[in-house]
């Protein structure tokens, strides 16, 4: 049934007719300014992006130029990757993702996001141009993404101003500003190109229960009707979500010529038992037949799907579900049935709505809400403008649909609001981590890292955005210089009086504790920063001595050293070293050499010659002996390294707890991450993470990288400092490939939910377990020295590493997923997000040649079927 005022539209549904393809002016006007300029194209989706970009790839191969194709996805790259080879040929593409690397040196590459900007800070690292004549960046407003936005500003902010810069983005609000800014940070004009008009119109419809449909907006505001149902209170479907008929709703659909259509659901679950709800459908015996030539010709490809829980639907009724917790190749097969045009349905997730290439006639709208991972939350404009801009395929329909249907979780005067709305405008999400500090000292100088933080997004808004905050910020940074006007730290860094107030606060409980055994341990770790390998100091014997490691002995101090002026003896590689207690020292010097790996007299006599050579500045750092108990004669020692000591604000910073200055502190604390957003506010929250490497040993007093640090730096991850610390103690040497991968698996999983292992009882996990217990114990103290100090830290799970370990063992993965009952998809993920961790351990061949090497055999056990994505075409 159609309500009779808008019958009109119905009369529209059809496939236009077939005519020579035209560009829209839009796109010529892209291309002409391609040319000259940096570009930011905004259109919806399903305008002609991408013919843009093809078109300026044609362009660049006729001058011999190389074009870096970066997209948010995977499942778009591998898409895009097989429609360039077939438009440009096989041997001028190549790509480059976490699953995929294939013909890696052709002038055309396409590859996630992620990897583009590891390419960048290798090409930083070294000092070279990165390979490449044009960017074209993909779903541009993943700037907009609060967890992954970071890495395309960081692409923008450190790409060569000589590469040309093209963005595709779906419609930005403020794409006038991010011209602007890049205008600014680049030195190139950008210029904007819009486009406001879908290729296909677009009508988004009310459907009620009994089967009348009608449209969602009226006169003035949501349709009449719509709302006189809304607050009825009649029995309808929408009061039991878990009896909804969606058979009855594909068949309204089918009757009114809206097929296909995508159903949009708020979590997997909801997607699979939508499937359940789908009686058989009749299709015409040649489609049919054509679905089961195309599935028997897959399956043959990838026998590892045959018996799919979803193949019955997917054939009887000709549904089928997309999401996130299903194996890559099968969604890849769904894909396929849908560009075909077999399935009359198919439910999903909104993540097919970020990316991946999947128009349809209509889209059913189910919920205003979606799951964040945590709850429930509301639908913003632009995730509703992804979605119903599925809707209406160019070339195939005249007009496309969105429908709203009523629901548990369903607000149609939000929807209707949405729609009304124009897309958020895109904002900066550069936050400070721990992997972009160390990749930036790795080639930076501190200052010049100043300057490129003051080229964010975030930097250039700040006069536009959080007035209140901002306003606060610097008045709270006045109240600071005033209560502390003679300060001996840096009071313009409340960060830095923070982590003063808790050294000294340290201290001096070790100091006052009785155990100085146990306290002797923790002032290692903070002495290790003035005692760092190669560093120079004088005796008070008069001698010059280089430092060569610094340890515990009989409750104390030591230092491993060696008096450069004496002649060099070494057994089995492993140089003889004097102890010198830190009483002995008399003061440092402002110099240190860079130690070998490896030691034998010529070379450390070579390096001695060199120091020589050198003149080099004491620094007093005012090591007195006293008759006290070692460690605490070690904490009073470290007390002087602080500028507290001679301080006139010492009483007001370190006896005041409950005082004004200590609330104003903490103030500081509960807007730090606002605050990055702010004027200085990345170079405050950068100088923080610094003085956490500086304590933690990856990081040197001269703000450089120490030895660790440059190895670490490699790490690209998540948490490349809790990996590192368990690469520094040795807790992953001489492991075996499979208790490799299992150990990196819980630094994988991002989530919290944890897992019921379902193992037999004549499974032996002991080593496994061994492991896990060791991975704790190693990373134990820096991971509460970052929670201490306000940094992430996740939740190390132990399920993870059994199925990884399980899985390299060469388990079938129906067993797999017995013994460790997750959804297939989160399991595969889990695999390929670990194998991308291996290949970061891979690249440590130079500092670490034993465990590179097992992390390649890790990666070759983990990389099989059904989660290993083939070279093949697909």
């Amino acid at each position: 049934m159609i309500d009779r005022k808008i019958r009109y539209i119905f009369h529209k549904i059809g496939v236009p007719e077939s005519q020579p393809f035209k560009p829209d002016p839009f796109q010529i006007e892209a291309l002409a300014l391609v040319k000259n300029y940096d570009v930011l194209v905004s259109a919806p989706t399903g305008a002609g992006k991408t013919w843009i970009a093809s078109q300026t790839i044609h362009s660049y191969l006729t001058q011999k130029l190389r074009v870096w194709y970066a997209s948010p996805l995977k499942a778009l790259s591998n898409s895009l990757y097989e429609e360039f080879r077939h438009e440009f040929g096989q041997s001028v593409c190549g790509i480059l993702t976490g699953d995929r690397k294939e013909n890696p040196d052709a002038p055309i590459i396409v590859g996630t996001t992620e990897i583009f900007r590891n390419q960048l800070y290798d090409a930083i690292n070294k000092g070279s141009n990165i390979n490449t004549d044009l960017v074209i960046l993909d779903e541009a407003h993943y700037l907009n993404d609060p967890n992954r936005g970071v890495v395309w500003e960081e692409i923008l902010i450190y790409l060569p101003v000589r590469v040309r810069l093209l963005l595709l983005s779906a419609t930005i609000p403020n794409a006038e500003e991010i011209s602007e800014w890049l205008t600014g940070i680049r030195t190139v004009p950008c210029r904007v190109v819009r486009s406001e008009e879908r290729p296909v119109p677009l009508k988004t419809l009310f459907l009620f229960p009994d089967g009348l449909v009608t449209s969602l907006d009226g006169k003035k505001g949501l349709n009449h009707r719509v709302k006189n149902y809304l607050n009825s209170k009649t029995e309808t479907w929408n009061k039991d979500y878990e009896k909804m008929d969606f058979g009855l709703i594909i068949k309204f659909l089918r009757e009114l010529d809206l097929l296909p259509a995508i159903f949009f659901l708020k979590s997997r679950r909801d997607c699979n038992q939508a499937l359940l709800a789908c009686p058989p459908a009749k299709a015409l015996p040649e489609t049919r037949k054509q679905m089961k030539n195309l599935l028997e010709k897959f399956l043959n490809d990838y026998p590892h799907l045959k018996g799919h829980s979803q193949t019955g639907a997917l054939i009887d009724s000709l549904v089928c579900s997309h999401h996130g917790g299903q194996l890559p190749y099968w969604k890849v097969l769904i894909e396929k049935m849908m560009n075909n045009g077999y399935p009359e349905a198919i439910f999903s997730t909104s993540t097919i709505a970020a990316g991946v290439n999947f128009p349809a006639r209509s889209v059913v709208l189910l919920e205003s809400v979606r799951y964040d991972g945590h709850e429930l939350i509301d639908l913003t404009a632009t995730e509703l403008h992804q979605m119903i801009g599925r809707a209406g395929r160019r070339g195939k329909d005249n007009i496309g649909f969105a429908i709203v249907v009523p629901g548990p979780h369903q607000n149609p005067q939000l929807i209707y609001d949405l729609n009304a709305s124009t897309p958020e405008p895109i904002s900066s999400k550069i936050h400070i981590n721990f992997s972009m500090t160390l990749n930036l000292l790795f080639s930076q100088e501190p200052s010049d890292i100043k300057f490129l933080l003051e080229r964010s997004f975030a930097a250039f808004k700040k006069s536009k955005t959080m007035p209140l905050i901002r306003e606060r910020w610097k008045q709270m940074l006045s109240e600071l210089k005033q209560k502390l006007p003679e300060g001996k730290c840096d009071t313009d860094d409340a960060y830095e009086i923070i982590a003063n107030i808790r050294k000294m606060t340290e201290i001096q409980n070790i100091i006052e504790k009785p155990d100085h055994t146990i306290s002797c341990e923790h002032l290692i770790k903070d002495f290790k920063k003035y005692f760092r390998p190669g560093r120079l100091f004088l005796h008070k014997n008069g001698k010059v001595y280089i430092v060569f490691r610094i340890y515990k002995y009989r409750g104390s101090i030591s230092i491993g050293a060696h008096d450069i002026e004496k002649s060099v003896s070494t057994t089995e590689n492993t140089l003889k070293l004097e102890p010198v207690d830190l009483d002995e020292v008399q003061s440092l010097f402002d110099y240190s050499i860079k130690l070998p790996m490896y030691y034998s007299p010529e070379i450390i006599e070579r390096l001695f010659d060199t120091v020589s050579m050198v003149r080099f500045k004491k620094i007093n750092i005012g090591f007195e002996a006293k008759k006290t108990p070692a460690a605490e004669q070690t904490a009073k020692q470290m007390l002087s390294l602080l500028p507290c000591g001679d301080c006139g604000h010492m009483i007001l910073c370190h006896r005041q707890k409950r005082g004004e200055l200590n609330k104003l502190l903490r103030e500081f604390k509960s807007l730090s991450t606002k605050a990055e957003a702010m004027d200085g506010g990345l170079w405050l929250s950068f100088k923080r993470h610094m003085r956490f490497l500086k304590e933690t040993g990856f990081v040197n007093t001269e703000d450089r990288l120490s030895p660790d640090g440059v190895w670490a730096s490699k790490l690209r991850l998540e948490q490349p400092l809790l990996i590192a610390e368990l690469i520094r103690k040795g807790a992953l040497d001489r492991v075996r490939p499979e208790i490799l991968a299992g150990s990196l698996a819980p630094f994988v999983w991002s989530g919290h939910q944890n897992v019921e292992l379902r193992l037999p009882d004549t499974m032996d996990i002991t080593e496994i377990q061994d492991i896990f217990q060791k991975i704790l114990y190693c990373i134990r103290d820096i991971a509460a020295t970052q929670r201490r100090q306000g940094f992430y830290t996740p939740v190390i799970l132990f399920w993870p590493v059994v199925a990884l370990y399980l899985w390299s063992t060469g388990i079938a993965w129906h067993q797999l997923l017995e013994f460790v009952p997750i959804d297939e998809g989160d399991m595969a993920s889990l695999v390929m997000r670990t194998s991308d961790h291996l290949k970061q351990v891979i690249n440590l061949k130079e500092s670490h040649p034993e465990l590179a090497s097992a992390a390649e055999s890790s990666v070759n056990l983990i990389l099989r079927e059904p989660v290993y994505i083939s070279r093949q075409s697909i």
